[in-house]
């Protein structure tokens, strides 16, 4: 699995008055071969408000976070 941390936003209400942050740990299962991950499949498992909660959640289950795209390889 390839675990990232991402901010996310909610909007609320029917007239979009306010807007609330929070970050997920998402566990994806593979990355596409442009470098990006893949969307199927991914599944949230930490929810929380602060970056550093996701962080310290992620060092309490030995998961190294990775960033959400990989420059591919250039052919040689």
């Amino acid at each position: 699995m390839i675990y990232t941390i991402e901010k996310r936003h909610v909007f609320g209400c029917y007239d979009g008055s306010y807007m609330q942050s929070h970050y997920e740990v998402i566990a994806h299962t593979h990355r596409l071969p442009n470098g990006c991950l893949a969307s199927t499949g991914a599944l949230t498992v930490h929810t929380c408000k602060y970056k550093r909660e996701a962080t310290e959640y992620c060092k309490a289950h030995g998961i190294e976070p990775q960033p959400p795209f990989i420059s591919p390889e250039e052919p040689a």
